[in-house]
């Protein structure tokens, strides 16, 4: 029989455990409150669960199939092969397109180079570079090698890609002296060049003292020249660029520059060129 004493107990109880059922639940820390949203609630508007992938303005995105711009085209430069080298003028073949690396070469070189020109070949000073052209219009300091001086300036502009930076009156020095016929800049570099020409008008002999008493002269004047330039002026190394009609003057010439001291070499680079099918520059009568 149920006892009515136990009556108030079964109720206490009851109510406990309606209690413990509705209450929030707790931590270690206190009640946790936090609730967690409908998966609806936290995702984009323009996603759902099927397709995560955030939405992308399309007018944004590159058209894939529209035409690439127009890039400039690069000038089509001749460039030397294995020494020689078309212009417009003829050939050149030989110690063409060689000399960048020798700038910076501690030590002496020699090069031989032959430029054939075309037959009937005439001159015209408008064919050439803005350099050549001062040079031709300008004037120097003296001599008569302002034909050999334009086409040479014209020779390594073409195979080395040079740019004529000063002529002979625009070159500082800090003293008086010997002075080379104009500045270029091959690879980046400073050079000075000093053309003078292995010719000794109709005569056809040329001895092993001609050209040591011209290669003793002109390296002299380039040693000083490379000594007293001031140094806004200065360059890294000198060419001596010499022009002959005949090749085996350019073999006495080499001959000679053999029998040079250390010293008197220093680390000038020396070119030889013979003109060929032409006279028009050795012999000066460029401008005639």
């Amino acid at each position: 029989m149920f006892s009515l004493r136990l009556f108030p107990l079964l109720l206490v109880f009851g109510m406990l455990v309606h209690c413990g059922n509705s209450s929030p639940a707790t931590t270690d820390n206190g009640p946790n409150t936090d609730t967690v949203p409908p998966v609806d609630s936290v995702l984009p508007t323009d996603q759902s669960p099927e397709d995560p992938g955030a939405s992308v303005d399309e007018s944004t995105l590159p058209d894939l199939g529209a035409p690439l711009p127009d890039l400039p085209v690069p000038q089509d430069i001749p460039v030397p092969i294995n020494g020689s080298l078309e212009t417009a003028f003829g050939t050149i073949e030989g110690g063409c397109g060689l000399l960048g690396p020798e700038i910076m070469a501690p030590t002496p070189s020699f090069f031989v180079s032959t430029y054939t020109f075309h037959d009937g070949y005439i001159f015209n000073i408008d064919d050439f570079a803005s350099g050549p052209q001062a040079r031709f219009s300008g004037g120097n300091a003296g001599g008569s090698s302002g034909c050999s001086e334009v086409i040479s300036m014209q020779v390594f502009i073409d195979c080395e890609n040079a740019v004529v930076l000063k002529t002979e009156n625009e070159i500082q020095y800090q003293t008086e002296g010997k002075k080379t016929d104009y500045i270029a800049q091959i690879d980046g570099l400073s050079v000075g060049v000093s053309v003078t020409r292995a010719y000794k008008g109709p005569i056809t002999e040329y001895s092993l003292e001609d050209a040591v008493d011209l290669l003793e002269k002109k390296l002299e004047g380039v040693n000083e020249s490379s000594l007293n330039v001031h140094p806004d002026d200065a360059w890294v190394k000198q060419i001596l660029h010499i022009w002959t009609l005949h090749p085996e003057w350019a073999e006495t010439v080499e001959q000679a520059w053999s029998q040079m001291s250390e010293e008197l070499r220093a680390d000038t680079i020396v070119v030889v060129s013979v003109e060929q099918n032409s006279t028009v520059f050795v012999t000066d009568i460029c401008a005639d």
